[in-house]
């Protein structure tokens, strides 16, 4: 039986970061290692939700400004992996 992972990546106006720490990520799932990257957006002004989309994964917002942990908690209700993985943007 093979494990599913879900990465977990909450950012608040994480743009500059996001576009180096998103593609391997990504590149991991492609090639099945994993089975999805979740990025919550925590309330970002920047362009984090767009540049993340773009990239492939998955954006949530978490609603307002939750803070990391509670972007986290978020996710995690949301992933369908059996092991979540949690990274942060930067």
């Amino acid at each position: 039986m093979k494990i599913g992972i879900s990465v977990i990546m909450p950012v608040y106006n994480g743009e500059e970061f996001i576009q180096r720490s998103l593609p391997p990520l990504l590149d991991m799932q492609a090639r099945g290692e994993i089975l999805e990257v979740i990025v919550v957006d925590d309330g970002s002004t920047d362009d984090t939700r767009r540049i993340a989309s773009q990239l492939g994964a998955r954006v949530e917002s978490s609603g307002g400004r939750v803070g990391p942990g509670g972007a986290r908690n978020q996710a995690a209700l949301m992933a369908r992996g059996d092991v979540l993985w949690f990274v942060d943007a930067d």
